[in-house]
């Protein structure tokens, strides 16, 4: 979408005191002083400069490009409070990005659906008729109706968002392609490529959160030396449940912990035991096929497990990654 200059300059009130408006408003300081603007959030790839330089203001930056395979929906809990944390002070809270357009309005519809209870397509409404310009792009949007589909909270069993958040993996993968770059193991952290320590510090804050949530899942192990590899969670789109038949030849997974020293560094490769050594599959962070057409609609399908080198006993587990 084309903005014109007079559209960035202006700021909206979306509701009282929430204003969402361009990075032009956020850096005119003269604006930000008469409106009473105490709190901004910006989400953009940089930060606005000199921020040091007001204490009076309070900041939050959530660094994110304006692309459809951009992850917001694991900021909307932050964002949501720091935007009614400030809503309560009294004063202004401004949300911005490059334009207010996509990014920004993003966040601002992700909290009037939790605030006020409302659907994706209403606060998407709301928005727009208070500033006409408003447009999420379409992987923001995805983001939006999962979020409503999981009652406008994140839920770490629910498979689109897992899936989801695999999805955004591979695309950050194959963006940045770390196995093309000299790996130095002292620099490194912990032999984890960047994308992939931020999926998995994802998971451990959500399993920080949800702790307390157990169920009674198929546990899949090693078929030769029977250590535990994953849960019936971590799967995508296909099952061994007990005697039935799988729906699919292979399993395809999430990634994995144990399997960080083969995918962190390496397009492609084999996934073996981390204990045995067996070979129980292969990856492809560029999406493997599916043979059977099973995972045909799956854009996560980068892990691939041969379900006979497998076994499945069910017993009492955490979802945890």
């Amino acid at each position: 979408m084309e903005v014109n200059r007079t559209a960035l300059q202006e700021v909206s009130e979306i509701e009282k005191n929430l204003l969402l408006g361009s990075y032009i408003v956020a850096e005119d300081m003269d604006q930000v002083k008469r409106l009473d603007i105490k709190h901004i959030l910006s989400v953009d790839i940089v930060p606005l400069e000199d921020m040091d330089k007001h204490p009076d203001i309070s900041y939050l930056f959530i660094q994110a490009s304006d692309n459809p395979m951009q992850d917001l929906i694991t900021r909307f809990e932050e964002c949501y409070h720091f935007i009614d944390d400030g809503l309560k002070s009294g004063h202004k809270v401004l949300v911005h990005c490059v334009a207010g357009v996509s990014r920004s309005s993003t966040i601002v519809i992700s909290y009037l659906m939790v605030k006020h209870r409302m659907s994706f397509e209403a606060a998407m409404a709301l928005a727009k008729s208070k500033r006409s310009i408003v447009c999420p792009n379409d992987g923001f949007r995805k983001q939006l109706k999962l979020f409503e589909t999981m009652n406008r909270q994140l839920d770490p069993m629910n498979g689109q968002f897992r899936q989801l958040l695999v999805e955004h993996l591979r695309y950050e993968m194959m963006r940045t392609r770390p196995w093309i770059r000299d790996f130095d193991a002292e620099t490194s952290n912990g032999n984890i490529c960047e994308p992939l320590s931020d999926y998995f510090k994802k998971w451990r804050e959500l399993s920080a959160k949800h702790s307390s949530t157990q169920r009674r899942e198929d546990v899949y192990k090693c078929k030769k030396c029977r250590i535990y590899l994953f849960n019936e969670i971590n799967v995508i789109k296909g099952s061994i449940s007990g005697d039935s038949q799988p729906l699919c030849e292979s399993l395809y997974v999430e990634p994995l912990t144990w399997m960080t020293e083969s995918i962190s560094h390496q397009e492609s490769g084999a996934i073996n035991c981390q204990n045995c050594f067996t070979k129980l599959g292969y990856f492809h962070w560029n999406q493997i096929p599916c043979e059977c057409n099973q995972h045909k609609n799956s854009n996560a399908l980068s892990f691939k497990i041969d379900i006979k080198r497998v076994d499945s006993p069910l017993i009492l587990v955490s979802f945890n990654t």
